[in-house]
């Protein structure tokens, strides 16, 4: 099960941008879910908690996509959920390689240092930048 904290999260994260316009809640939506991975023991727990926090924002956020693909393609609508489901685990791999990096980073005791936590959001705009959407 996720943690109540990376609901949240995906929550304010999908508030922030259209239609909800709420883009305030950018400065602090991922807050919950950074504290979601650091309280996680083993690295798999995070990269399962990165891919939590996908699905989530995923489903929130482009639940339109089940719309495109009910309208555009003919197919029944129950398929077209079935294909939101399916993109929703595979449509946000940031997250979970974000999540990797962070776990990998705090098990080795390299988040102590400040300059590793300044190249942390560096390193999740490389990863958004660099995996095709």
């Amino acid at each position: 099960m996720p943690h109540p904290l990376t609901l949240l999260s995906s929550l304010l994260l999908v508030a922030s941008f259209t239609p909800w316009n709420q883009t305030w809640l950018i400065w602090i939506a991922l807050v919950p879910w950074l504290l979601v991975l650091h309280s996680k023991k083993t690295v798999w727990h995070a990269v399962r908690e990165g891919l939590y926090f996908g699905f989530f924002v995923s489903v929130l956020g482009f639940y339109w996509v089940a719309t495109v693909l009910i309208h555009f393609s003919g197919l029944h609508w129950i398929f077209g959920f079935v294909g939101l489901f399916f993109y929703s685990w595979f449509g946000q791999p940031q997250f979970a390689l974000f999540a990797l990096l962070y776990a990998v980073l705090r098990k080795s005791g390299k988040l102590e240092n400040r300059f590793a936590m300044l190249l942390l959001p560096l390193a999740y705009t490389a990863i958004d930048t660099l995996l095709p959407k």
